[in-house]
C-alpha cells in the first residue's frame, strides 16, 4: 500500500471505490465503500466519493457502463446512431448504386461506396454491402438482361439478344430515394434542436 505523509499523520491512498470515513492522528485512515449512486476511479485521500452525475438523457442513447463504486455511468449512441459533439446522428444511408465500403459505429459515421463492375446495390440503407451479379451459367441458364450498378442480371432458359437495360428508371428511383432522405434529414435536425432547447429548460430549472 503506497502512502504519504501530510500534518505529521500516515495516511494511506485509498483503493479506487473507497473513500476515508474517519481520520484519527497518529494512525491509518479508515476507508469506507462508496455509497449507491458513488464512485471512485483513483487511489485518493478524499473524504467522498464522486456523484454518478452522467444520464443517458437522449432517446437515442443507451448505456454503456451503468454506475459502480469503481466506474462513472457512461452512455453510448443506441446501434444506426453516431456521436457527433453532444449529439446522437444516423447512419449516413447508401442510395442504389452505391454500398456499405466501412461500417458504422457508435463513433463513426458510414462510409459509402459506389458499387464496381459486376456487382450492384437496389436498396437504400446504411447496412447493406454491393452484391456480385448472379452467375447465370450456374445454374445452367444466360444471360437474359444485363445488370448495372442497381439491379442485378435477368437469367433465362432461353439464348436471345437484348438490349441493355435503360439506366433512367434507376437515376429516377435514386433522385426520388434521395429526396426522402433530405426530408428525414431535416426532420431530425428539428427534433434534436426541440431536444436541446428541453435540455436547456431543464438546466435553467433545475438551477
Amino acid at each position: 500500500m503506497r502512502i504519504y505523509y501530510l500534518n505529521s499523520c500516515i495516511y494511506p491512498r485509498r483503493h479506487p471505490g473507497l473513500s476515508v470515513s474517519r481520520r484519527r492522528m497518529r494512525c491509518h485512515a479508515i476507508c469506507s465503500p462508496c455509497a449507491d449512486g458513488h464512485y471512485m476511479t483513483f487511489w485518493n485521500q478524499c473524504e467522498q466519493c464522486q456523484y454518478c452525475s452522467t444520464y443517458c438523457t437522449s432517446r437515442y442513447e443507451v448505456v454503456e457502463n451503468e454506475c459502480s463504486p469503481t466506474q462513472k455511468r457512461t452512455c453510448v449512441c443506441k446501434r444506426g446512431y453516431y456521436k457527433t459533439g453532444d449529439l446522437c446522428r444516423p447512419h449516413t444511408k447508401c442510395p442504389p448504386g452505391s454500398g456499405v465500403s466501412r461500417n458504422g459505429t457508435s463513433t463513426r459515421d458510414v462510409k459509402c461506396g459506389k458499387c464496381r463492375k459486376g456487382s450492384y446495390s437496389d436498396v437504400y440503407d446504411s447496412v447493406s454491402r454491393c452484391q456480385p451479379h448472379t452467375n447465370c451459367t450456374a445454374y445452367n441458364m444466360v444471360v437474359g438482361h444485363p445488370g448495372n450498378g442497381t439491379f442485378d442480371v435477368t437469367c433465362s432458359s432461353n439464348v436471345i439478344e437484348v438490349e441493355p437495360i435503360s439506366d433512367r428508371k434507376a437515376k429516377r428511383l435514386q433522385k426520388r430515394k434521395l429526396r426522402e432522405e433530405k426530408r428525414n434529414q431535416r426532420k431530425m435536425k428539428r427534433k434534436d434542436r426541440k431536444e436541446r432547447r428541453g435540455r436547456k429548460r431543464s438546466k435553467l430549472a433545475s438551477n
